[in-house]
């Protein structure tokens, strides 16, 4: 869906991007991360044509970007940004609609859009009257987000736009965003410096430094032996760990494990879901100071999950 081939952007003597080749297939969400002018948003901004490049060439649907107007490129692609830049005088219903009235949609289709876009962010219809203003910073990105989807178009690009909010609201932006492109499946061009963000959102993780790609790996792979350099200085020691948040238990095939066959002290309460990742499972193990949890099936069937089913589950997605 989107080809990046030698491509190459400088600012006077300083180059931003230095012979970048990427490609992202269709339906991927691609994360780029690196340190502050290592080329992330320059990149990102290449695919729009809002930065052009000095050599090279961006395709993307199989076609040069420099092949379509501007503006039509820019109607086919959804721009998320942080900081959101909604229209303040707008309404939010107002807002999400821009586009999709620009290529003429009917009113009637822009509202079967708007209304499934704000139930897929977790927005009430009651927001749709509300001018950004009223919102707080994580509704604002939201609506960011179902303005950026409201045309459909099959690719996202959004530039750190969760960087804003604090820690919690992030989160819940997080988890948002991927039931969204769970079910949409857009090509998703995203930039952050956060590493447990790419982890978590990332098909794909582009680690960049000086205007080059330095590593493009799947999230898990990373989790193996890395050679000393940038990639793991970056990452760090402790990615393997924040590796883990990105799996829920349900990963670790809990409906092929024998019962349970220790005594519960404290009951079905005590137990764990197939929803909690795997982060929180280890967590729960040093609190508990226990080698073995026990987890509660929708089929009410009771089993345990083991340290070393972990460590087994990792060394796995890192192969």
């Amino acid at each position: 869906m989107i080809q990046l081939k030698q491509v190459s952007k400088s600012y006077g003597s300083q180059r931003a991007l230095a012979g970048i080749d990427l490609e992202i297939p269709q339906g991927e969400c691609a994360v780029l991360i690196g340190p502050s002018g290592c080329g992330k948003s320059t990149l990102l901004k290449t695919i729009n044509r809002m930065v052009a490049v000095d050599g090279g060439e961006v395709v993307v649907d199989g076609k040069r970007n420099t092949d379509y107007a501007p503006e039509v490129l820019r109607r086919q692609i959804g721009y998320c940004i942080q900081g959101v830049g909604l229209f303040p005088h707008f309404t939010v219903r107002e807002n999400i609609a821009v586009v999709p009235r620009l290529l003429g949609w009917k009113e009637r289709e822009i509202d079967g859009r708007i209304r499934r876009l704000l139930d897929m962010s977790g927005l009430p219809s009651s927001y749709l009257g509300k001018k950004p203003g009223q919102l707080s910073g994580g509704e604002s990105q939201r609506v960011g987000v179902c303005r950026a989807l409201a045309a459909d178009p099959p690719v996202l690009l959004m530039d750190e736009p969760f960087g804003a909010v604090d820690p919690l609201t992030r989160e819940k932006l997080q988890l948002a965003f991927n039931q969204i492109q769970e079910e949409l499946k857009k090509t998703v061009v995203f930039v952050t410096h956060d590493v447990e963000e790419a982890i978590l959102l990332a098909d794909r993780v582009v680690v960049m430094n000086q205007g080059r790609i330095v590593s493009n790996k799947a999230p898990g792979k990373f989790a193996g032996l890395l050679e000393e350099g940038f990639v793991k200085s970056f990452l760090g020691n402790e990615y393997p760990l924040r590796l883990l948040k990105r799996y829920s238990a349900k990963a670790l095939h809990l409906e092929d494990k024998p019962p349970w066959t220790n005594p519960l002290q404290g009951g079905a309460g005590e137990c764990l879901t197939q929803e909690t990742n795997l982060k929180e499972v280890l967590s729960e193990m040093m609190r508990r100071n226990e080698q073995a949890l026990p987890f509660l099936l929708q089929d009410n069937r009771v089993v345990q999950v083991e340290y070393m089913d972990i460590v087994h589950h990792l060394h796995a997605v890192s192969k």
